[in-house]
């Protein structure tokens, strides 16, 4: 689709089934990571993601990294309980079908108004890169 437009509303669960909905994290530019522990390109591209929460914090920015596993015992203590990522479930995929989740991992860049801005689709760099770091530094003033 084209960008900007309106970010799915739905209540997002974390790891201790407690809803989350964007309009709380107005002011903030927000990653949402699509991803599941089975996926090879969705664990290599966990480095970069937490690279980039890591640099951003402090700032008006949040991270959340949205699993598609059934089970959440499936994922890794490293990918839970992270201090700069926020770990939330979407066991029925039903995130995936608001956000039209297709292909594994899928990340969402946004902005502080509640508008995705851009989508990746599986394994790429671009946000961790400087174009990429600047592109959301630029939405953190913008907006």
């Amino acid at each position: 689709g084209s960008f900007p437009h309106p970010a799915p509303k739905e209540i997002l669960l974390d790891e201790d089934g407690h809803g989350i909905s964007l309009d709380s994290l107005a002011g903030n530019v927000v990653m949402l990571h699509f991803f599941a522990t089975s996926c090879p390109d969705c664990i290599k591209q966990r480095p970069a993601l937490e690279s980039i929460a890591k640099d951003l914090q402090g700032k008006p920015f949040t991270m959340l990294a949205m699993s598609t596993d059934e089970k959440p015992e499936q994922i890794p203590a490293a990918f839970q309980h992270h201090p700069w990522i926020r770990l939330l479930f979407d066991k029925k995929k039903q995130a995936m079908q608001q956000y039209g989740v297709d292909q594994l991992p899928q990340t969402f860049l946004i902005d502080k108004k509640g508008n995705i801005r851009y989508s990746v689709v599986g394994y790429r760099q671009e946000f961790a890169s400087e174009v990429g770091m600047r592109c959301i530094e630029s939405l953190m003033i913008d907006s």
